[in-house]
């Protein structure tokens, strides 16, 4: 999974206005409905309060691990962080309209997260445009809970865990894994490739 916090970038349009992922705001909303001060947070979380600071105000972009800790030291779950502020409208479906998920931005990669309308969900789907061109561009891979489902759109990449040899993919092809695992990709083409990606929560 990746970082979420920074503005997001149409990869198609950069210009144009597309809806953010603004999950700094709601872990402080989160945070500020159950009265808790950053000094708590931090505590509960072990994530420093200028870390959190930062994130809060959008200055600092969370890896999935520190989402994580995060979630836990508020008591919610992570998916609730990804989900609209105010989710949880009556009945069990919910739509997002072509080109209108809300973006991320980071070095590797741009992130378009679909049907976040739904806060009691347990899968977080999101089309990821993977511009890495090699494992070294990543300072760590990720690693956390939960399992995992690509399906590779357009161009090629290449799959790399710290378990396994590294695997190709080409448009069409399909990988499900345990996001324990050690988990990064890179684009192998000359174009950036587009990934359907599928994280579920696990116990």
């Amino acid at each position: 999974m990746p970082d979420l916090a920074t503005p997001p970038v149409n990869a198609l349009d950069p210009g144009a206005a597309r809806p953010q992922m603004r999950i700094g705001a709601r872990i402080r909303a989160s945070r500020t409905e159950q009265g808790l001060t950053l000094d708590e947070t931090s505590r509960r979380s072990g994530v420093s309060k200028s870390a959190l600071s930062k994130i809060e105000n959008g200055r600092a972009s969370p890896t999935f691990e520190i989402l994580e800790l995060i979630a836990a030291g508020l008591g919610v779950t992570l998916v609730s962080l990804l989900s609209e502020q105010g989710a949880g409208q009556p009945g069990r479906l919910t739509t997002t309209p072509a080109g209108q998920g809300r973006r991320s931005d980071e070095a590797n990669y741009i992130h378009e997260y679909l049907c976040t309308g739904l806060k009691d969900r347990r899968m977080v789907p999101f089309v990821t445009t993977v511009k890495a061109r090699s494992a070294h561009q990543f300072e760590k891979p990720a690693s956390h809970r939960g399992e995992e489902f690509l399906y590779v759109l357009s161009g090629e990449v290449a799959f790399v865990s710290g378990s396994y040899d590294e695997i190709r993919l080409k448009p069409g092809d399909s990988l499900y894994f345990d996001s324990r695992l050690t988990h990064l990709c890179y684009t192998t083409g000359d174009v950036d490739a587009t990934l359907l990606w599928v994280w579920c929560e696990t116990a």
